[in-house]
């Protein structure tokens, strides 16, 4: 029985794939919306807007590119893609208790993603030796 839900078997590799992909896409495409307002004149330049905007773009695209190399198979982007799922459910959630979403559906939903995510890239990849 103990066999039956055994993951000793089962490798992440492809799960690492999945998500990979889907990481790509999510912070592609934030970093590349969230690049428009640095690059044009919409923000003044030394205002903290701007720095936030400037650091939260780069997080995005560096997680796309820890999500292209997590496809890939590295290690160091495993648990990059796992300490960018810890800050952003924990945005989502202060998001949610204050209520400032645009969407509370949305935010629950990312922040599913982001939660699940976590999970499967902090599960342990081989069983524990006894």
């Amino acid at each position: 029985m103990a066999q039956l839900f055994s993951l000793g078997h089962f490798t992440f590799m492809k799960t690492y794939r999945v998500l990979g992909i889907l990481w790509m896409i999510f912070c592609g495409f934030t970093g590349l919306v969230l690049l428009w307002p640095v690059l044009h004149p919409v923000i003044p330049f030394p205002s903290p807007v701007f720095i936030l905007f400037s650091l939260t773009c780069v997080l995005y695209l560096a997680g796309s590119v820890a999500g292209y190399f997590l496809f890939r198979g590295a290690q160091w982007a495993r648990w990059f893609i796992a300490l960018l799922a810890i800050l952003f459910v924990v945005n989502c959630i202060s998001k949610i208790a204050a209520s400032e979403s645009v969407s509370m559906w949305s935010s629950i939903l990312f922040g599913m993603f982001w939660l699940v995510s976590l999970v499967l890239l902090l599960l342990p990849r081989h069983e524990p030796v006894a």
